[in-house]
């Protein structure tokens, strides 16, 4: 597919390395899978599972509540640190949606 530079796509899109822009919905099995598994190499998660941030807990206890505020201070910061792919959540919705088309 010829995509013109600064056009907008609606349908999910992969650039790949050699500058081919191909829709999700047309790329190979084997290049979903292959993308899929490069984008969780290199330590990227989904747009989904960043959204999942952790979340302060109240204790009764001083020290109780002394830990709970260092553990949610570690938690925040590695959720900060992560690396967000607005497209792995795409290529992983396709290849789940492929895998239950081939089994009936």
């Amino acid at each position: 597919m010829k995509i013109k530079r600064g056009s907008f796509l609606l349908l999910p899109a992969w650039r790949c390395k050699d500058g081919r822009v191909l829709l999700i919905q047309d790329m190979e099995t084997s290049h979903l899978t292959n993308t899929v598994a490069m984008l969780r190499r290199k330590g990227y998660v989904s747009e989904q599972e960043a959204v999942d941030a952790p979340r302060p807990m109240s204790f009764g206890g001083e020290y109780a509540q002394m830990f709970a505020d260092a553990q949610f201070d570690v938690e925040m910061n590695d959720w900060l640190r992560q690396k967000i792919h607005l497209g792995l959540g795409h290529l992983e919705r396709e290849l789940a949606q492929r895998a239950v088309a081939h089994v009936h």
